[in-house]
């Protein structure tokens, strides 16, 4: 105890200089803190979204994946009900799921005749409610981009889909601007009124007129028969002539990549079917597995293929992380970059704390020297200085900690929005410090190690300098 107080006590003889090296040792704990706050919220977020689009396992007809993509429909399953019972009912797979879906994945040509327009199309056929619980999924809870007031233009309005509306559908707001869906045209003559909403920014490219696209869907809510219809053309897998479907636009509704945004139409999974297989039973291209936890990902693949291989289906699948290798490639790129930072910060912290360390003995030389002569040994010299590191970087620490705290509560008020890569619509910068306060625990950590190691070496240095030569020091 008494090796503490004299620690406390020394660290107090120039305060001014503690003062800075607690400071600078705060400052890169709250800073390492804050940083791997974003890389969690980032490696969340890209989570969310890729699983809100693709499912945690999707299940295909074998060859599927590596040959489907020119002629997705010709590789549907007609079993999909057997599918969906069959992973339900398995004692393994059954008890941890979320839900079972289907999905018709199609390739097309898209017309407005009243816009005189054309384009090709990704065609995306789902069961309304399935797709909107699966797009809601946020196991973390995130700060949905829907709820930022920038973004109420691209959400606002109805329903992207409803079960009983099977001839309605939407598109992306990319895709509606190149078909000129987001313009008025001579039958709809956009109000010029002083009481229009006021103008909203667009995200940072966008050319899509969103003030625009939010009148039009509040005239769709109200006239559902004046909505604006395009028309599907898709080639039927056996070929032969193009069916042709009407679509109603529901909505113009932003994807969450820029790529789907000027492509993707989705619509109600059985006028899919009918546009593809006329005539004939509901067929899905996609069968979409969603999970309670993502860790369970791994293990429940493995269940699947074993199913497949004792029922001898003709089936294969992928996990979310195989479908889009981008989760993994930013994990590596933001992790390599967060070593980076660590590395960084731990250096100004052990210099820092040396530069204290070293001054602070060789001023206290004469007195170490006569702490020497009167008993104390060199483990008894060198566990007091150690302890003055030790504390330097626990206050440090502390303080630290307290402003990667306070800075996350900054950011929920000041409300920091931005347009992620890849993303058409805006989304809230948050650090996950309170939610996941792991990250507090390595900045601290690493900041209380920083000032054992750097008050280590100075504190040797002194422990063995001879009684003599300390005496001799003024």
């Amino acid at each position: 105890m008494q090796d503490v107080i004299l620690a406390l006590r020394n660290i107090g003889r120039n305060r001014r200089r503690s003062l800075v090296t607690i400071l600078a040792v705060a400052l890169s704990c709250s800073g390492l803190a804050l940083f791997g706050g974003y890389v969690s919220w980032t490696f969340r977020g890209v989570e969310e979204q890729t699983v809100g689009l693709y499912g945690h396992i999707q299940i295909y007809k074998k060859g599927y994946y590596a040959n489907g993509g020119g002629d997705p429909a010709s590789y549907a399953l007609a079993n999909y009900d057997e599918i969906k019972t069959m992973l339900e009912r398995d004692p393994f797979i059954g008890p941890r799921l979320d839900f079972v879906t289907g999905q018709i994945v199609f390739n097309g040509m898209v017309t407005s005749a009243s816009t005189h327009t054309a384009t090709t199309f990704f065609g995306l056929g789902v069961f309304p409610s399935d797709d909107e619980r699966l797009w809601q999924w946020n196991p973390y809870a995130l700060f949905p981009a829907k709820n930022l007031a920038i973004n109420a233009p691209l959400f606002a309005g109805p329903p992207e889909l409803t079960d009983g509306d099977l001839e309605g559908g939407s598109i992306g707001t990319g895709l509606g601007h190149i078909l000129h869906l987001d313009r008025p045209s001579e039958k709809t003559e956009r109000p010029r009124d002083s009481s229009a909403s006021p103008e909203v920014p667009s995200p940072p490219g966008s050319e899509v007129d969103l003030p625009f696209l939010m009148e039009q869907a509040e005239t769709t809510s109200k006239e559902e028969g004046t909505r604006p219809t395009v028309e599907l053309v898709c080639q039927p897998p056996e070929g032969g002539l193009p069916n042709v479907i009407t679509l109603g636009v529901r909505r113009l509704m932003p994807r969450a990549t820029k790529e789907l945004d000027d492509q993707m139409i989705k619509l109600h999974i059985r006028h899919a079917s009918a546009l593809l297989f006329p005539g004939q039973p509901l067929r899905v291209t996609t069968v979409l597995v969603l999970l309670k936890k993502t860790a369970d990902t791994t293990a429940v693949a493995q269940r699947l293929q074993i199913l497949f291989e004792e029922k001898k289906l003709d089936l294969e699948m992928k996990t979310w992380t195989e479908i889009r290798p981008f989760y993994n490639q930013i994990r590596r790129m933001l992790g390599i970059i967060f070593v980076f930072v660590f590395v960084l910060l731990a250096m100004l912290v052990v210099f820092t704390i040396y530069n204290t360390q070293n001054a602070g003995i060789i001023e206290r030389m004469s007195e170490l020297g006569t702490l020497r002569a009167l008993g104390v040994n060199r483990w008894g010299l060198w566990k007091i200085l150690i302890l003055e590191g030790f504390f330097l970087g626990l206050i440090g620490g502390i303080a630290g900690v307290l402003l990667g705290v306070a800075g996350d509560l900054f950011l929920r008020v000041l409300e920091v929005v931005y347009v992620p890569p890849g993303v058409s619509f805006f989304a809230r910068v948050e650090v996950l410090v309170l939610r996941y306060p792991a990250v507090l625990i390595l900045a601290f950590t690493g900041s209380l190690l920083c000032a054992l190691i750097s008050s280590a070496f100075p504190a040797r240095r002194a422990a063995l300098t001879p009684i003599v030569e300390a005496l001799r020091h003024t």
